[in-house]
């Protein structure tokens, strides 16, 4: 059974090497920590090491990193990919691409979710927490973000 993958477009007014900037290196600024981690309200911040290899990652207050996935594609600023298995082992991470495009107002940002067939028989209800996940993540936090950037020039 093949399970189509999340995808989620959002358009910023910040330019592409700006939005790639701001969802990579600055994702502890936008990314819903105390609801959205493993370490809820111990959690301090959230990242992604800039390189093919990096991880996604939190740290709780302690400094104790957490992996949420391996950086797999680093092509700023047009796409960030990387493995997804929060909480859970690495043989059932699914696959995140984030890809950012010029447009005439600032960037396009189209997220794809994939591989959930990883996940057995927890594929289906995991893909639809996610489809409304990323809504709420990138839909709202990273555009609501990008917004109080520009803003703030």
């Amino acid at each position: 059974m093949t399970i189509p993958p999340v995808l989620l477009s959002v358009e910023v007014d910040l330019g592409p090497d700006e939005a790639f900037h701001h969802f990579t290196a600055e994702m502890g600024q936008w990314w819903p920590l105390a609801t959205h981690s493993l370490s809820e309200k111990r959690i301090k911040s959230c990242g992604i090491d800039p390189q093919v290899g990096g991880q996604v990652y939190e740290v709780d207050v302690d400094g104790k990193r957490q992996i949420w996935g391996t950086v797999t594609r680093w092509e700023p600023p047009r796409v960030v990919g990387f493995t997804w298995h929060v909480g859970r082992e690495v043989d059932t991470a699914q696959y995140v691409e984030v890809r950012f495009s010029p447009t005439s107002r600032g960037t396009h940002v189209e997220l794809e979710h994939s591989g959930w067939e990883r996940l057995g028989d927890e594929a289906v209800e995991s893909r639809e927490g996610y489809a409304n996940g990323w809504v709420f993540v990138l839909g709202t936090r990273f555009v609501e973000s990008a917004q109080k950037k520009v803003a703030s020039r």
